[in-house]
């Protein structure tokens, strides 16, 4: 875990929203470690998809964040 970054997901019966932000004014590198959090997620931000799950690495610039929508 990296105390510079927050992860977090909401997630109801239909829909699943990861948001990952970068807290600092450094770069950030950081592998998740939560399972819950696997699967194949769209970008909200930019055009594309992400697979994540535990192990996954994730670096973010200063002050950067992500957010990941699925569909359940």
């Amino acid at each position: 875990a990296n105390d510079k970054v927050l992860v977090f997901k909401r997630e109801n019966d239909t829909n699943c929203v990861v948001v990952m932000a970068n807290l600092s004014p450094e770069p950030v590198y950081t592998t998740l470690t939560d399972e819950t959090l696997e699967g194949t997620f769209d970008s909200y931000l930019a055009a594309g998809t992400e697979k994540l799950g535990k192990g996954s690495k994730v670096q973010l610039a200063p002050w950067d964040y992500l957010i990941y929508t699925k569909k359940q």
